[in-house]
């Protein structure tokens, strides 16, 4: 994704499921093949792109919500059905993300535009 359009559009997804990680052992890490080692224990953009495709993963995962804020401020939102009562607290979860993402957003926005020649008035 280009950063225009990582700027104009915001996306939060929350995801609940089961997966299994093996994360190789200090010593593996220190001795081992150091350039195929993962940069985080958990490559959310891999992920993500897996989840649009197939892939063979030992993973259950399903999406409990994703919201898209465009830069106009159209606002699409997905919310599971049939959540109980952990689902519930997951999609309030959810939602904070969705606000604290907005405020940093525009705080970002609100830096970059003196950059671009905005005026104030």
């Amino acid at each position: 994704m280009s950063f225009v359009k990582d700027l104009v559009t915001l996306d939060v997804v929350t995801v609940t499921g089961s997966m299994q990680i093996k994360v190789k052992d200090k010593d593996q890490r220190n001795g081992g093949d150091q350039e195929n080692m993962p940069e985080s224990v958990i490559d959310f953009d891999e992920l993500f792109t897996k989840i649009n495709g197939s892939a063979t993963t030992k993973a259950d995962l399903s999406i409990v919500a994703a919201t898209r804020i465009n830069l106009d401020k159209d606002t699409y939102n997905f919310v599971a059905n049939d959540l109980g009562e952990v689902g519930k607290g997951l999609v309030e979860l959810h939602f904070k993300s969705v606000d604290m993402a907005s405020k940093s957003r525009a705080e970002i926005v609100a830096r970059l535009m003196p950059k671009w020649g905005r005026k104030k008035k």
